[in-house]
Parts: C-alpha cells; sequence; structure tokens
C-alpha cells in the first residue's frame, strides 16, 4: 500500500481529513462539505479541526452546487443508518441552515419539533439496519411532520388527536414542502407521496373515526408502509390515541384484489381532488356558452337566448322559419 497522503494514520486515529489544503477543495466542489459530515457520520469520526474550521467558513457556498446534488446527499444521510448522528452534525456545523434554510428556525434548538425529528430519523436507521429501503418521499415526510402537529389537531402531549373541520392536509403539508422542492428541484412523485403519507396519517388518527372506504383506500396506497412506521414513532412515544390507531392499523390487511381497487380508486380520488375526509368535491360544470348572434345551423330552431315570438302551428310547435330571398343584382 503506497500511501501519499497519510490516509492510514488518519484510519487508526479515527479522522477525516482533506488532502491539502481543505479551503481550496470545499470551494473546488462544496458537496465535498456535506461527504465529509457523512462519513463522519456513518463511520463514526471526527472531523479534523483544520478541516472542520474550513467547511465552517465556506459552508455557502454549498449554494453553488447543483440543487439535485444536494438532495442526493441528503437521501444519502438517511439511507446509510446514520440519520439522527448526520443530522446532529449539520446542526452543530452551521450547515443545516444552508441546506434546509426553510426548516432551520424549526430545528434551530432542542424543542417538541426537534425531539420528533429525531426519533423518525432513528427509525429510518433501525429500518437500514433491517434491510429496508427508505423512500424520498418518507423523508420529506419527516421533515415537514414534526412542524404541523398543531395544523393538524394533535396534542402529542396529552396523545390526543382530533380532525379539525376545514384543515386541508394537502395544504398544510403543501406549505412546506413546495419551497424547498422547488429549490432543490425534488421530482413530483417524490412531492406526491410525502403528500400522501401526512393526509394518510391525518386520516389513520383517531381510529374509531375511520370510514370504510377511507380505511380501503388508505389501505391501498403505495406510501402506506411508510405512514404506518411513522404511527408507530407517534404511539411509541405518545401513546393514547396514537397507540390505539396503530394497533387497528397494523391488524388491518386487504386481499390483492381489494387491494387493485382500492389504489385505482384512490389515485381517481387525487385527480379529483377529494377532501381530506375521502368525499369527492363537486365538478364546477362550465356553461355552454350560445352565440351571440345569427341563427343556428340546425333547420328551424333560434339560437339559444332568443327570446323573440315564433308562429306556432295548430299542433303548437314552431313553425319553420321562413328564409327571405337574396335580392337580385342590379
Amino acid at each position: 500500500v503506497l500511501d501519499h497522503a497519510g490516509g492510514l494514520e488518519d484510519l487508526r486515529k479515527r479522522v477525516v481529513r482533506t488532502i491539502g489544503d481543505p479551503e481550496i477543495r470545499f470551494r473546488e466542489d462544496p458537496i465535498r462539505i456535506l461527504r465529509a459530515i457523512k462519513f463522519a457520520a456513518r463511520l463514526d469520526l471526527r472531523i479534523e479541526s483544520g478541516t472542520l474550521r474550513a467547511l465552517e467558513r465556506v459552508r455557502s457556498d454549498i449554494e453553488r452546487a447543483a440543487p439535485p446534488r444536494v438532495l442526493e446527499e441528503i437521501n444519502r444521510f438517511c439511507r446509510g443508518g446514520a440519520a439522527v448522528r448526520s443530522f446532529e452534525l449539520l446542526r452543530e456545523t452551521n450547515v443545516f441552515d444552508v441546506v434546509l434554510p426553510e426548516y432551520h428556525e424549526a430545528y434551530a434548538d432542542d424543542g417538541p419539533a426537534w425531539v420528533l425529528l429525531r426519533a423518525l430519523l432513528a427509525r429510518m436507521d433501525r429500518a437500514v439496519a433491517d434491510g429496508q429501503e427508505i423512500s424520498t418521499g418518507e423523508i420529506l415526510a419527516s421533515l415537514v411532520l414534526p412542524q404541523r402537529i398543531d395544523r393538524l389537531g394533535w396534542d402529542l402531549d396529552n396523545g390526543h388527536a382530533t380532525r379539525p373541520r376545514g384543515v386541508d392536509a394537502r395544504r398544510v403539508t403543501d406549505d412546506l414542502l413546495r419551497p424547498m422542492a422547488l429549490r432543490l428541484r425534488v421530482a413530483r412523485r417524490d412531492q406526491e407521496r410525502a403528500r400522501q403519507i401526512v393526509m394518510s396519517l391525518f386520516r389513520m388518527v383517531p381510529a374509531d373515526r375511520v370510514r370504510a372506504n377511507t380505511r380501503r383506500a388508505i389501505l391501498g396506497r403505495n406510501c402506506f408502509p411508510d405512514a404506518l412506521g411513522i404511527l408507530h414513532v407517534l404511539a411509541e412515544r405518545f401513546e393514547g390515541q396514537f397507540a390505539e390507531a396503530f394497533a387497528y392499523w397494523s391488524t388491518q390487511t386487504m386481499s390483492p384484489e381489494d387491494r387493485e381497487a382500492a389504489s385505482n380508486e384512490a389515485e381517481r380520488h387525487d385527480r379529483a381532488g377529494d377532501d381530506d375526509d375521502g368525499t369527492p368535491r363537486r365538478r364546477r360544470r362550465r356553461r355552454r356558452r350560445g352565440r351571440r348572434s345569427g341563427r343556428s345551423r340546425d333547420r328551424g330552431t333560434a339560437d339559444e337566448g332568443d327570446d323573440r315570438p315564433r308562429a306556432e302551428t295548430a299542433k303548437g310547435a314552431p313553425a319553420p322559419a321562413k328564409r327571405k330571398p337574396a335580392p337580385s343584382p342590379k
């Protein structure tokens, strides 16, 4: 082994270090900042002091990186089995406010939002250890959900959940999700999966208010396993109606035929823009506009809105209109 950079010694010391001047390396490719955090979290290493100081000085250069590359590194944080430590390092190095500025204020301190986010990230780490895959939609939903607890009518202190009238879970999610998704160019399918996860959770709790058609639609959604995993975290931490809902939904099963039918029904409801309780909204029908002037092409009928009197036959039917002969040329 020819080790010209002293890498073996750094491995023995459990240290992450750049090759050469760290500030130059980070400015060449700002994504290296996120990779340093990723390796330190995943391999339980510490970032060398000089590298750490340079990282904090040039962290704003991450804004120059291509948004899809930043999003990919966020996904790798959560899919590498060290999501909790990765986000802790993001906060410790002040990189969080550059990578996710929309959510920096909500997770700046150790408040309830951060505590819940940390629990959701820990669930991802356990899922990765068990060989499960983490979808981008679940990652996005986990980032949004802790900030929308009050809007969804959830009282986590008492383990109580209500379903406030007039609350559109899709819009509540979009208010936070959409700005970040546009900036990082998140695929539409991933955005929709995140919305569906939050909307499903909104309908799943409390379980005693779930109607039969809503139950079938939720079970048929592709995001149901993700929503059930998040509900498990809520049940473990807050109990009450969340524990009752998890006990109910974890025992619900569907036949393959019913699952396919429910999936088709859910897609139809999504296209129609259903309300959060599963009832379809009535579509407004456009009124056909009549022709402003002239007669219709149908023989013997007048234009719509023509209120001129018509001559009637003996049987009460309108008499055919007589055409005037065209004037002869002089």
